[in-house]
């Protein structure tokens, strides 16, 4: 199975980079001067930017025995016999709380890439960013079904317990 990255805001922000310069480009014709033409030459960067995001190759596949990222010609593999656990994880900075995926390895990987194809906080922990076509629960449930864990039920939080009626 493959799961391609969301390319959905790069189209969104193309188009809107596409219109500022145009605009920009517009209004130096105009006499607005410096000003637009700066509006026009870093929205016409922008949009290049955003091409070669639209023209790259991102996605991760999931096969029985393996999970491989590919991100343009380099790719990486992780077997779930290296893994032990898969879950969602929220961090939270401040007001905002981000949700990622996260993989507990068995033992430290010895990798020798720079890429960053996961991104590991410990020896043994890394996350993967929620940029994929399928959401991040999707691909866990997928990926435990894989790996033959049984769907664990989620924790109680605190603010459910059950309060007994007084007499």
């Amino acid at each position: 199975m493959i799961i391609n990255e969301n390319k959905k805001p790069v189209r969104a922000t193309l188009v809107a980079a596409l219109i500022l310069a145009v605009c920009g480009g517009y209004l130096y014709h105009i006499g607005y001067g410096g000003i637009a033409l700066f509006m026009s030459a870093t929205c016409a960067v922008s949009a290049l930017f955003c091409l070669k995001k639209m023209f790259s190759k991102k996605y991760i596949e999931i096969t029985d025995d393996a999970l491989k990222i590919v991100i343009n010609e380099r790719e990486c593999e992780f077997k779930f016999a290296d893994i032990k656990n898969i879950n969602v994880k929220t961090f939270t900075a401040g007001k905002k709380q981000v949700k990622l995926l996260n993989f507990e390895f068995k033992r430290a990987l010895d990798l020798d890439d720079t890429y960053n194809f996961l991104h590991f906080y410990t020896d043994t922990e890394a996350t993967m960013p929620d940029i994929y076509e399928t959401s991040i629960y999707e691909i866990n449930k997928i990926l435990r079904a894989k790996m033959g864990f049984e769907n664990e039920p989620e924790e109680p939080s605190a603010n459910s317990k059950k309060h007994g009626k007084r007499k």
